[in-house]
């Protein structure tokens, strides 16, 4: 399932089973909605992992694929190139990791004009989920 491929880098085995579908489940989730969307997703991902200085950020893990000029410019925190509604999600997504207090109504505003209240819910669930899975894998939760 989209999204599933995400989780590939975690070491499963430290977990029960059961959890980890609930958690695969969960994950799967969010890429199906349409709002804010999968491209949209992906984006956000990609910045976090280049916030957080992921290892080999042009794999694609993803079914959503990102040029080299993209990921690139993302890398270079450079979202000049992106549309409107995707520097919504980039400019959010840079802030997640570690300055996500420093998220501001305005940020809030301008993603619920352009992804609506629950694409905004699901991007903000969604970007703090993979923040925390690029902190499991920087942290020896990975195999």
């Amino acid at each position: 399932m989209l999204g599933t491929s995400l989780l590939g880098g975690l070491n499963i085995a430290r977990c029960p089973k059961a959890l980890f579908e609930k958690y695969t489940q969960f994950n799967d989730e969010f890429w199906q909605e349409p709002s804010p969307g999968a491209r949209n997703l992906s984006l956000g991902l990609r910045c976090i992992e280049a916030v957080h200085a992921v290892p080999d950020p042009r794999r694609q893990s993803l079914d959503i694929e990102l040029s080299d000029t993209e990921i690139a410019r993302i890398s270079e925190f450079d979202f000049s190139a992106f549309t409107d509604s995707e520097q919504v999600v980039l400019q959010l997504a840079q802030k997640i990791p570690f300055n996500h207090h420093g998220i501001s109504d305005t940020d809030v505003r301008d993603a619920q004009q352009t992804f609506g209240e629950r694409g905004t819910v699901v991007l903000l669930v969604g970007l703090s989920f993979f923040d925390v899975n690029c902190r499991l894998k920087l942290t020896g939760g990975s195999s």
